[in-house]
């Protein structure tokens, strides 16, 4: 503004315009309206709350108070301690069977005759099964893309 007009001040313009929106916002009768609804809304509250106080207190003696908490973000945590313990249960499980896999192999090992299960050699079944296993656990690690 400066350039076109350097005599125009934007303060000596505003002025005027700022100083009346101030008058308006803090005229008597305003804050007078302003303070009468609010103490209106006051005292509905202040004459409700006996009452909500009668009924908390009456839940609470029968038994019935109960306290809701919403938080948005333990959906999400809960599905990822979820997908936790998954996993690590089923890491527990591979863990336990290749335990009995290696008594199986120790046992083999020192006997002279296969160990079989159900007619087939639980060797090479515990072997199929355990693959089978750690192909599962590195494919969910692979699809959760946390390697």
């Amino acid at each position: 503004m400066e350039t076109l007009d350097p005599e125009l001040s934007i303060m000596d313009i505003a002025q005027p315009f700022g100083r009346r929106l101030l008058m308006e916002r803090f005229r008597p009768s305003n804050i007078a309206e302003q303070a009468w609804q609010n103490l209106n809304e006051y005292g509905d509250m202040v004459l409700e709350l006996p009452k909500q106080l009668k009924e908390l207190l009456r839940n609470a003696q029968r038994g019935r108070l109960s306290l809701q908490i919403r938080l948005p973000e333990t959906n999400d945590f809960l599905r990822k301690l979820d997908r936790m313990t998954n996993q690590l249960s089923f890491s527990i499980v591979l863990l336990s069977f290749s335990i009995v896999m290696a008594g199986l192999i120790i046992a083999s090992a020192q006997s002279t005759r296969p160990i079989l299960l159900f007619h087939i050699p639980a060797i090479e079944l515990g072997f199929v099964f355990a693959t089978l296993m750690f192909v599962w656990m590195i494919f969910a690690i692979f699809r959760s893309g946390r390697f």
